[in-house]
């Protein structure tokens, strides 16, 4: 396992699909981090006008020691954009570092991150807490609050916790045998104080070394996009990398309910 140099150089990579909006924020955030040996890689799947506009302006405000690099590609398969972007990254990029459009990450998101993973070498990928800005942060917690409401659904929820989600369902990372997946990287979870070893990263908020991500090659692209990150994860693991929840890898995540992405 390879360990990264002292200060190792990252492409923070974007997918986005007409949200200039978000990816202004998104931008702005990555822009302000407190750590500066990196670079940008947008990968732009949107067909409107107003993104590329956004970047041809971001791209001509940037410091002279950032790069921005933007790759266009209209093809609706999200496994194959996630690879693009890594592959399109600077050689030299020791870590990739996937926040999504809707997300702006807390100002030492880089740092915390990056640092983590140069110190533990045996560490494939490193996510944290994805902040919802919404409450409930998403459809499944919706879901959830909604059955609370009702004696027998809450009984229902009851059994489906306890044997689906194994009494888990509000922690980080964690995969139950029954494939579900738990929800506890998009709230607060004061009482995480370390980093914990978990099972699966948050694509909208992770960073993988070059080393781990390689050894893999990436994202299976028989996969559309649903499974895909989890398979990936799977794979990481398998090939005896460490995948970490760490408290202060932290973005806010500024998200809608329903579908937002093409099918």
């Amino acid at each position: 396992m390879k360990k990264l140099s002292d200060i190792p150089f990252v492409s923070v990579i974007i997918n986005t699909v007409d949200r200039p909006t978000d990816l202004k924020r998104c931008l702005a955030a990555v822009l302000n981090q407190s750590y500066r040996n990196f670079e940008i890689v947008v990968v732009n799947n949107g067909l409107g006008a107003e993104t590329p506009e956004l970047l041809r302006s971001f791209s001509q405000s940037l410091p002279d020691d950032l790069k921005l690099k933007i790759v266009e590609d209209k093809m609706k398969k999200l496994s194959y954009l996630f690879n693009l972007g890594w592959k399109r990254a600077d050689p030299k990029a020791e870590i990739f570092a996937y926040c999504a459009d809707d997300t702006e990450p807390d100002i030492d998101w880089l740092k915390q991150a990056a640092t983590y993973l140069k110190d533990n070498p045996e560490c494939g990928g490193v996510s944290g807490p994805t902040l919802a800005t919404t409450n409930p942060p998403g459809e499944m917690f919706a879901l959830r609050d909604l059955m609370k409401k009702n004696l027998l659904t809450r009984f229902i929820l009851r059994l489906y916790e306890y044997f689906v989600m194994e009494d888990k369902t509000l922690e980080p990372g964690y995969w139950p045998e029954s494939g579900a997946f738990t929800m506890g990287a998009g709230i607060p979870l004061p009482h995480i104080k370390k980093p914990l070893e978990i099972d699966l990263l948050t694509s909208g908020n992770m960073a993988v070394t070059r080393t781990a991500m390689a050894s893999v090659n990436g994202f299976d692209e028989n996969f559309l996009f649903n499974h895909a990150d989890g398979d990936l994860f799977i794979r990481l693991k398998k090939k005896g990398w460490r995948l970490v929840f760490h408290p202060r890898v932290k973005v806010l995540h500024h998200m809608r309910f329903g579908p937002t992405r093409y099918p």
